[in-house]
């Protein structure tokens, strides 16, 4: 197809290639085709005598226009751009010239998106952000569970596009996360409901999503397998007994001394506690938000809801190697205070985001429960931002376009007291998960 389309043209050929990293606008190599087709090019012709862009003599650098990744890069506008970069609109040339007094006035340094008053200059409002009375326990969630993100949407206005929202293969041959989470909660919820395993696995093979074929059999037969040991880790827990939910309504008190109105609806609720059962895997944000709901049960549990103040979450091993498909919430102390806590730090999410990051925070929080201090920084920077070593796995920094640009400028891993006005990762990772930990426990394997 790509010979035929260079074969059908007439006038010229305009080839586009994403040949930058959205994230951190580093190099990357071009397609197969598009570097042989290059290749060729610099093989069978002759530049004339004038050199190209730095002096290089290949016809490559005279035909490869390489563009900025924002339209209002100061090379569009610059007299000596080279050809092939067209300017924009004025508004575009406002932005350059903006840049570029930036650049002079403050050596090219990076800004710090946010002030020590927590929201940039032009979004912040006049006077300090009132507390909430209602808080809706959905709200609670997603400001702690995905704090930056949450914070990006609600009070920066900002809707990024999720890294997983890259254009798929026309013809797949593997199933990517999302797509693979998605077909394993339908066949799960179609198996929860009593649909028989052939019945259930038809319905999964002719859903679109999978890929043609072989790999879509071999897919399918994987996720089949998945859901079934969920099912069964499941059904082990005693007779299926109808669950029901309960409205919630609970008042906290902040440290401040304000009262706030905690509400929602508490799903999944038996006599024995609340039991929640999906395809996510354990020890991820699913977990921490069936804690957070399990903070909720054992509120409403001393407020008079008759059930046994115990949560269990049924899920996937956190890890491939690993077997533990079922973890539970003990009775926990004390629950409005820890929701108090979680509340009061929610509500400072209008101002500032939460130094809060799932992995990374978990990680700090297990080794210093394990009298690791030092061990737990390494672990979390590691997490966080990558390590040296370049080890396997994607750092949590470059799982969402949010991380880089609200934390621009500041140390997300600062500690409590070091100076950062939004310094206390170590304490907000403890305050978070060491009651988690204390109350988690694997009930089967």
């Amino acid at each position: 197809l790509f010979l035929e389309a260079l074969l059908s043209a007439r006038d010229r050929v305009i080839l586009t290639v994403p040949a930058r990293d959205i994230r951190d606008g580093s190099d990357r190599p071009p397609s197969i085709v598009v570097a042989e087709l290059l290749d060729a090019l610099d093989a069978r012709f002759t530049p004339d005598a004038s050199p190209g862009p730095g002096g290089s003599a290949r016809l490559r650098d005279r035909i490869v226009v390489r563009h900025p990744l924002v339209a209002h890069s100061p090379r569009y506008f610059r007299p000596d751009r080279i050809a092939g970069l067209v300017p924009r609109d004025a508004e575009a040339f406002r932005g350059a010239e903006a840049l570029e007094m930036a650049r002079a006035e403050g050596g090219g340094r990076l800004r710090r998106f946010l002030s020590d008053d927590g929201l940039p200059a032009e979004v912040r409002t006049d006077g300090a952000v009132e507390a909430s009375p209602t808080l809706e326990l959905e709200v609670l969630i997603s400001r702690i569970v995905a704090a930056t993100r949450t914070f990006a949407r609600e009070r920066l206005g900002l809707s990024l596009p999720r890294l997983e929202e890259a254009r798929p293969d026309l013809d797949p041959v593997r199933l990517d996360p999302l797509e693979r989470f998605g077909l394993g909660e339908a066949l799960l919820a179609e198996r929860l409901e009593r649909a028989t395993p052939e019945d259930a696995a038809a319905r999964l093979e002719a859903r679109p999503t999978l890929p043609s074929g072989l790999p879509g059999r071999l897919a399918a037969r994987s996720v089949e397998q998945e859901v079934e040991a969920i099912v069964a880790a499941a059904r082990a827990l005693g007779p299926g007994r109808e669950r029901t939910d309960a409205a919630v309504d609970l008042r906290l008190t902040l440290d401040s001394g304000d009262a706030v109105r905690l509400v929602g609806r508490l799903d999944g609720l038996r006599q024995e506690g609340r039991i929640e059962v999906g395809f996510q895997r354990l020890g991820g944000s699913a977990e921490l938000s069936a804690w957070i709901r399990h903070l909720v049960l054992c509120a409403c549990v001393e407020a008079g809801l008759p059930v046994t103040p115990e949560s269990v979450l049924v899920g996937r091993p956190a890890k491939t190697d690993a077997h533990d498909r079922v973890v539970g919430f003990k009775a926990v102390a004390e629950p409005l205070a820890r929701l108090a806590e979680l509340a009061g730090w929610a509500l400072e999410g209008e101002q500032r985001p939460l130094p809060f990051f799932p992995r990374a925070s978990r990680e700090f929080a297990e080794k210093a429960a394990a009298g690791k201090p030092e061990q737990a920084w390494r672990a979390a920077h590691k997490e966080l931002l990558g390590g040296e070593d370049g080890g396997y796995g994607t750092p949590e920094f470059d799982r969402a376009l949010e991380y880089p640009l609200v934390w621009e400028g500041s140390e997300p891993l600062a500690p409590a007291g070091s100076g950062e006005s939004q310094a206390r990762f170590d304490a907000v990772a403890e305050a978070f998960f060491t009651p988690l930990l204390d109350a988690r426990r694997v009930l089967r394997e």
